[in-house]
């Protein structure tokens, strides 16, 4: 869902020690392991668990999107719109 990015990194800032959500294969736009905040040093393990499953990182520390991007069953990538945002009616001043 494009522009949604934060949150994803609020949901998987969310999981739990040993959560079965593959969260490993979530990459920033650019191909690259993003660091975390934190410090713990989790994208290390992130990138050795990507070079295990087959996942080829070029020279700069990305991977190429193209080939290892995502795409729904199918093969056509689906356009997602946000909802639009609705304004609440405004108010009238009592009399």
């Amino acid at each position: 869902m494009p522009g949604q990015a934060r949150l994803v990194g609020y949901a998987l800032n969310a999981l739990r020690e040993g959560t079965p959500v593959p969260w490993q294969r979530v990459v920033n736009a650019k191909g690259l392991v993003s660091a975390r905040s934190d410090g713990s040093g989790h994208e290390k393990l992130q990138r050795k668990i990507l070079e295990r499953e087959g996942v080829r990182f070029g020279p700069t520390g990305a991977i190429s999107l193209r080939d290892f991007q995502w795409r729904p069953k199918g093969g056509a990538e689906r356009s997602f719109e946000p909802a639009p945002v609705r304004k609440a009616p405004a108010r009238r001043p009592r009399t």
